[in-house]
């Protein structure tokens, strides 16, 4: 198997650890991002990252806050599908990937698809495994996704006025 490389990124002031699988010659439209479930680590895509690498994909799995190699959140703060769904988005700004399949694995299965649903022209594809999916009416669907693209929105725009 072949071992991903430990790496990190810093998501407007939170350290996330990471695993990267890059592969000889990366493409495009191979491009995938992982999230773990609730207590676990990046570690969970070590078979899935390799194996997909081989066929050429580009494979980043992230450490979730307080997880594995990434900061823990202040004091008082929560921890939730929503801001994570937004941290996984602005990592894949991060590595400039326009599109790219969103994988999650249990709890990480419904960040992926918040991600995936709230920015559907990033999404090529989206991968829950062992998962949950979210189901809403859709009026309250379209008012989650919405909540998830201001927040974006708005925490870019208190870090470029913090620094």
């Amino acid at each position: 198997t072949m071992q991903g490389i430990d790496t990190s990124f810093t998501v407007d002031t939170l350290k996330l650890g990471a695993k990267r699988w890059i592969p000889t010659l990366p493409q495009p439209d191979k491009r995938m991002l992982c999230y773990h479930g609730w207590l676990d680590n990046a570690g969970t895509f070590d078979e899935l990252g390799s194996v997909m690498c081989r066929e050429g994909w580009d494979v980043v799995a992230l450490d979730a806050p307080g997880c594995g190699y990434s900061d823990w959140l202040p004091a008082h703060s929560n921890y939730n599908d929503f801001e994570e769904s937004v941290m996984m988005v602005k990592v894949a700004d991060m590595l400039g990937w326009d599109r790219l399949v969103f994988v999650g694995h249990s709890r990480g299965g419904g960040v992926a698809l918040l991600a995936a649903a709230a920015f559907p022209e990033r999404a090529a594809a989206l991968v829950q495994l062992d998962s949950y999916p979210y189901i809403w009416p859709y009026e309250t669907g379209l008012r989650f996704v919405d909540r998830v693209r201001k927040f974006k929105k708005d925490t870019e725009m208190n870090m470029k006025r913090r620094f």
